[in-house]
């Protein structure tokens, strides 16, 4: 496998709960604009080992572990300029992830480094210039 990935589900309680906030947020999804969405899906998919979910004429969905990343192509009314996108992607061994894409051929920015807010973590492009973030916690701090 290429290292395990996950997403944080979330339950908002609090001052604001007359507008739903204590109803649970499940999932969040990041959507990506891409140029040519077959050449997002071979990247996605054939690179990075996501798997597909769902595909419709202009738009696609890849999910690795609970992540989900939407892909907007030409068409999609909502979407935005190619390579706007950014998201972090919190793992369980960022140094397994990272040499996994790479021996499948995708290349980053660097190897998976010790940051000062207290996560290792590297940066990757697709190939349209969005930014992916991959990492994980290195101490116990909040």
């Amino acid at each position: 496998t290429l290292g395990g990935c996950g997403c944080v589900s979330v339950r908002m309680t609090g001052a604001n709960d007359s507008v739903g906030a204590s109803v649970a947020l499940r999932h969040a999804m990041a959507v990506f604009a891409v140029g040519d969405l077959e050449r997002a899906l071979g990247f996605y998919v054939g690179g990075l080992g996501f798997e597909p979910v769902r595909r419709l004429e202009s738009f696609a969905v890849v999910r690795c572990g609970g992540c989900r990343l939407g892909l907007s192509g030409p068409g999609d009314p909502r979407r935005r300029a190619p390579g706007s996108g950014e998201v972090y992607i919190v793992c369980d061994d960022v140094d397994a992830r990272h040499d996994a894409m790479t021996r499948a051929g995708a290349t980053t920015d660097a190897g998976p480094t010790d940051q000062t807010y207290g996560l290792r973590d590297f940066t990757m492009r697709d190939p349209d210039g969005n930014v992916l973030t991959f990492g994980m916690r290195t101490d116990s701090a909040g």
